[in-house]
């Protein structure tokens, strides 16, 4: 029978070895979590984890604090990088604009200079015409 507890109390112990290194090791994937929507998954895990113990130690409420500011931070750098790419595809779009205005300018003026050089050549025309009539 003592042998049957102390086998107990090693398996216990392998066990409490085992999930600290589990706990460990899913809060250095946690702290490396960039997503806000993983942040807020892992939140949800951790409040149902404290909903299910009686007494929430301080450790945990200061994790859940801080996970929380981390997904609020993830959340405004995933809105600033959303609103980053609106930005730059909006100012592709205005220089795509101000270009066609530009090249529409150009070829605007390049139409009144062709329409007095008609203008011209009509006039000429005329005069000719005139002058020949005279003759």
């Amino acid at each position: 029978m003592a042998d049957d507890i102390k086998s107990l109390a090693k398996k216990n112990a392998d066990l409490e070895k085992r999930l600290k290194l589990a706990e460990a090791k899913i809060k250095a994937l946690a702290d490396n979590m960039t997503s806000s929507k993983d942040i807020e998954k892992y939140l949800d895990v951790l409040h149902k984890k404290m909903k299910s113990e009686q007494n929430v130690s301080e450790k945990t409420l200061n994790r859940e604090m801080e996970l929380s500011n981390r997904a609020q931070e993830a959340r405004e750098k995933e809105r600033d990088k959303a609103w980053d790419k609106d930005s730059k595809l909006i100012q592709k779009e205005n220089d795509i604009i101000h270009k066609e205005m530009e090249k529409m300018a150009k070829d605007s003026v390049r139409q009144a200079e062709m329409n007095m050089i008609l203008n011209r050549l009509a006039t000429v025309e005329a005069l000719v015409k005139t002058a020949l009539s005279r003759k």
